[in-house]
């Protein structure tokens, strides 16, 4: 007799890999936004914060279908749990030149953006302690609302506790991704090397980026646009380059009732740079260049990068 059982859908394991806290509080918060049909498919280091905040028209980039960094396939799971159907939204993402991309991610960790420093840790008298202790405090001196919000009736206390899970992941995530390396050439090499001293498997199929500790700012940008984060087809048809982002805007704004996207873009200045803004081509030897082209083998073929383009 044959087995008519659809096989586990394997999208959920990777469900606890990607989670971020605050993609839940932004869903408890969610306004109604002419441009939520357009769904956001967050690449790290890929202008992502900034353009949330135009596209949506919000501050904090807050709106009802923000799941973080969650990749494609994942939040077309959860969408589909929900009652929605994947054509009904316009899946997008901004894509990286993976060279420039990683160095971003290195930097960015190392000094922190102009707007905002979340380096994790400093060193005081040689010892690395963690920069946002101060959450402990101000939970401390915290006084819990009694009440509840006007939005959807949840509880102030109960938010304050989910963003301050996600400042944990963020610090965590910082601090992993801060000891790498001492100075680009020795990440970029350790990586290529699968991090020296951890006993790493030499099966091809085991993707080296699932061989390290959890980062996702390494993850290949393909992992975030597949149907499954390992394998399968890209489920995401609206693809742009970073450098094409008045391009992605006049896409979005056409497709959105919200007319003043590009004007909302002329106002506020790109968001969460970092403060080192040495170019990336300055930072590779051919050694370098060579190892992340290998890495990220994958992405440079299906998007069709070169080290200089």
């Amino acid at each position: 007799m044959k087995n008519t059982e659809s096989p586990p859908d394997r999208r959920s394991n990777f469900l606890h890999y990607y989670a971020e806290p605050n993609f839940r509080i932004n869903d408890s918060l969610w306004k109604y936004c002419p441009s939520d049909h357009l769904l956001h498919i967050h690449i790290p280091k890929c202008a992502g914060t900034w353009l949330k905040q135009i596209v949506y028209n919000s501050q904090s980039g807050t709106h009802r279908f923000n799941h973080g960094h969650l990749p494609a396939g994942i939040q077309k799971k959860m969408l589909e749990e929900r009652g929605f159907k994947w054509d009904q939204f316009k899946p997008w993402a901004i894509v990286r030149n993976p060279w420039d991309r990683l160095w971003s991610a290195y930097k960015y960790t190392k000094w922190g953006g102009s707007e905002v420093n979340l380096r994790p840790v400093m060193e005081t008298r040689g010892k690395m302690q963690w920069r946002g202790q101060n959450w402990k405090r101000n939970g401390e001196v915290f006084i819990g609302y009694k009440g509840v919000l006007p939005i959807h009736h949840y509880n102030l206390q109960h938010l304050f506790d989910m963003e301050k899970e996600s400042t944990e992941k963020v610090e965590l995530g910082w601090l992993k991704n801060s000891t790498i390396g001492h100075n680009f050439k020795s990440y970029v090499t350790n990586l290529y090397n699968r991090i020296p001293g951890k006993s790493i498997s030499k099966s091809d199929n085991i993707p080296w980026w699932r061989q390290i500790e959890k980062n996702i700012y390494l993850d290949p940008q393909l992992c975030f646009l597949r149907e499954m984060p390992e394998k399968g087809e890209v489920i995401v048809p609206h693809l742009f380059r970073s450098n094409e982002i008045k391009k992605f805007l006049k896409w979005a704004q056409d497709n959105s009732k919200d007319k003043f996207m590009t004007q909302r873009s002329s106002d506020k200045k790109s968001y969460n740079k970092s403060s080192n803004q040495i170019h990336y081509t300055n930072v590779y030897d051919d050694d370098m260049i060579n190892m992340v082209g290998e890495l990220y083998k994958k992405d440079i073929e299906y998007l069709n990068y070169s080290f200089e383009e």
